[in-house]
């Protein structure tokens, strides 16, 4: 059988790795490092490097669409990007009070929400590009997202998870 060496595959990127996603299918996977790059490499053999985007930071959060379609990427610019994957332009950019830590793109892609260190979770309706903000916790870090249908979970420094619904900001 493989040995674990065997079985591995290993991509080098040129600095530290922050961040890391693979695609829904496993055959993608999304690195951000702190050279403020955010590459997809292919994970088959041989690991081809299929695209690079420059960010505004070291890249602390990434996260393909369940298409793969789109690439989001949150950096320490204060920036979240969405990227298209096949031709590696940005196709939408947000600006934010601080950096970025974590983020979650909705399944349908219409909604992308970032997690600050500001404390905040903030949410984008992609196709109208309408922003709207709530506090998430105590205001402390928010350092960890995720989407559901419906609700929008955290997690903080504050040693709290909440649930929220993300259309209202109402804690749940």
């Amino acid at each position: 059988g493989a040995t674990l060496t065997e079985a591995t595959r290993t991509f080098i990127c040129a600095h530290n790795v922050l961040s890391v996603c693979l695609s829904v299918d496993c055959s993608l996977l999304a690195t951000g490092d702190a050279l403020a790059k955010a590459k997809v490499w292919e994970t088959s053999l041989g690991g081809k490097l299929l695209l690079t985007c420059d960010c505004a930071g070291w890249v602390h959060a990434i996260k393909f669409s369940g298409d793969m379609t789109m690439l989001a990427t949150g950096d320490q610019g204060k920036q979240v990007r969405l990227w298209s994957v096949s031709s590696g332009e940005m196709v939408h950019k947000m600006e934010l009070e601080s950096e970025v830590f974590t983020l979650d793109l909705s399944r349908d892609k219409t909604t992308l929400t970032a997690g600050t260190k500001s404390g905040k979770a903030r949410t984008w309706f992609i196709a109208p590009r309408h922003l709207s903000s709530f506090v998430a916790g105590d205001g402390r870090d928010v350092n960890s997202i995720d989407m559901g249908f419906s609700l929008l979970a955290t997690g903080s420094s504050g040693k709290e998870a909440s649930c929220w619904d993300y259309m209202s900001g109402e804690c749940r």
